[in-house]
């Protein structure tokens, strides 16, 4: 039953990506029509629509025929910007000038017109007019406001980013931000120059929460243990949260991440089975270098794991084991991420203690214009306990594909495998030991399907898990596992030196269109290999299960 829904969901996602697109939805809402010749916004969005579905030259027609019913210091300045950036959306770039520099003859203080003429020449590749063009705005007060000085400033940087002049770049960058406030569409041009002027920049604060809540076939599932409880299905609810900070500095960055993860289980007939329920706290500080080929990170990451299942020693809950251990990763420019680390181990019960070493690569590739992203990882291990019977030497390989599907569902599926080689372990069939040494292998296949972001950016999901573990190995134990949950995930990224939007920008104003807005309806979100590491340690800890 099991695996014939989660095959039908599938089928069902395939379908939908095969037979539409988000964009053939829209084509079926008509433009504005009966547009107000003096209401911009109307004819601003009629425009915009006509040029997304490939009907550009009738949008800049339409504005010709309004601009053609007044004459000279008639004319609106508004309409004339509008009917400039048609022209751009039909790469006629010279006509687009022509009616600019002709309305700047009649106003010479008109900032916003000057504005858009200037990053329509710098686009051109006219670094000395475009320069110029500052200098005369400055000199014909087009700084008078906060959000105007930000734009020269912003248009100062971005002129110093095609100059290839870094240092030029980041002091225009800095007085964009202490003028304190941007028209809203400056926003995105602010981001895009702060991505350059730090190199491998991501946003200061993140936090992202996964919570979830379904049914268990095997509470044995995963669980840290050499040997299992007794097998029984249950409920389960299951949380993730992850909080980051990273001080945006040019190369030296600190940097500090925390992490609360576990599982909480109702098994309702508790005769059966212990509580599998656990969870886990992490932190790691660091510090980020970034270089012009990528971003080496430097730290450590210490973890406690507790469980409610007690042992043969103590019924109670108890901190399971604690970690210790030093953390290196290259993130390559191309995409390529090196991992390492080194550290120790500690296990209640002493004879588990162990030194660990492992390192690794991932890469994540992009296809179909973002719609489809790829992340894979492979790492190799070593453990080196107190007691041989612990030492191992295995690997695990990840895989996650994230499709973008219509009305802005998106599909996840990742596989993972781990095997482990322990050479001096017991092995046991039928109940008696014959022999010493053998394999451990575990592989985890997962699908969920994703809501389009809805309040607050909160999305909802439905995922369905199968687990599979097969070994012989006195200290560990084989299971099976399906899993149904439903799944909710909430994620924010702020960068708290982002200037402000101006609460009222002056009237008929038209908007400029850098080419840098919100991302294409459809595209995925950035992903990082580090993202699909965090969600199955196995990759980095060692063991198929928790450890």
């Amino acid at each position: 039953m099991i695996r014939r829904s989660t095959g039908s969901v599938l089928a069902l996602a395939t379908t939908l990506a095969l037979v539409g697109s988000p964009s053939a939805l829209a084509n079926e809402a008509p433009c504005p029509r009966g547009c107000a010749d003096h209401d911009l916004r109307c004819l601003r969005r009629r425009a915009r629509c006509l040029q997304a579905r490939g009907r550009g030259k009738e949008a800049l027609g339409e504005l010709k025929a309004l601009r053609r019913k007044k004459t000279g210091s008639a004319r609106d300045p508004a309409l004339t910007r509008l009917t400039a950036q048609a022209y751009l959306a039909v790469r006629n770039t010279f006509w687009a000038q022509r009616l600019l520099i002709d309305a700047l003859r009649l106003r010479p203080a008109d900032c916003q017109s000057r504005a858009l003429l200037a990053w329509i020449q710098l686009g051109q590749g006219d670094v000395d007019l475009t320069r110029e063009a500052i200098q005369n705005a400055e000199r014909v007060g087009c700084v008078a406001r906060a959000e105007d000085r930000a734009r020269w400033a912003l248009l100062r940087a971005r002129l110093a980013s095609v100059a290839g002049t870094p240092v030029a770049l980041r002091a225009a960058l800095d007085r964009a931000t202490d003028a304190g406030r941007v028209y809203p569409e400056d926003r995105a041009l602010w981001r895009s120059l702060r991505r350059q002027s730090l190199p491998r920049y991501q946003p200061p604060f993140s936090l992202r929460a996964e919570l979830a809540a379904g049914y268990t076939s095997n509470l044995n599932a995963n669980l840290p243990l050499t040997s299992s409880l007794a097998s029984s299905a249950a409920g389960f609810g299951s949380w993730d949260l992850v909080a980051a900070f990273v001080y945006p500095s040019q190369r030296l960055r600190p940097a500090i991440e925390v992490g609360f993860k576990g599982q909480y289980t109702d098994n309702v007939n508790e005769a059966l089975s212990r509580d599998a329920s656990h969870l886990s706290l992490n932190a790691r500080p660091g510090v980020y270098l970034a270089t012009g080929h990528g971003r080496y990170f430097f730290g450590y990451r210490g973890e406690l794991y507790w469980i409610a299942a007690g042992d043969r020693y103590d019924d109670h809950g108890l901190w399971f084991f604690e970690s210790h251990r030093g953390e290196v990763e290259l993130e390559l420019s191309g995409g390529t991420t090196f991992f390492a680390g080194f550290g120790r181990r500690l296990f209640r019960r002493r004879g588990r203690d162990r030194w660990e070493v492992d390192g690794g690569l991932g890469h994540g590739f992009r296809f179909a214009a973002g719609r489809l992203l790829l992340l894979a990882a492979l790492s190799l291990r070593h453990l080196q306990s107190e007691a041989a019977i612990f030492d191992a030497n295995g690997g695990s390989l990840l895989t996650a594909l994230t499709v973008a599907l219509p009305w802005e569902l998106s599909a996840r599926v990742g596989v993972s495998a781990s095997l482990d080689y322990y050479g001096d372990a017991p092995r046991v069939e039928g109940g008696q030991e014959v022999g010493r040494g053998g394999v451990d292998l575990a592989i985890k296949v997962n699908t969920t399907l994703w809501s389009p972001p809805l309040v607050a950016g909160i999305q909802l999901g439905v995922g369905y898990q199968y687990s599979w573990r097969r070994t012989k190995l006195l200290v560990s134990f084989p299971y099976e596992d399906h899993r149904l949950a439903l799944r909710l995930r909430w994620s924010l990224r702020a960068d708290p030196w982002t200037p402000a939007v101006a609460p009222q920008p002056p009237r008929r104003h038209v908007p400029i269109d850098y080419g840098l807005g919100a991302r294409g309806r459809g595209r995925l979100d950035d992903e990082r290999v580090q993202d699909l590491l965090r969600q199955d340690e196995a990759a980095r800890r060692g063991s198929s299960c928790v450890n």
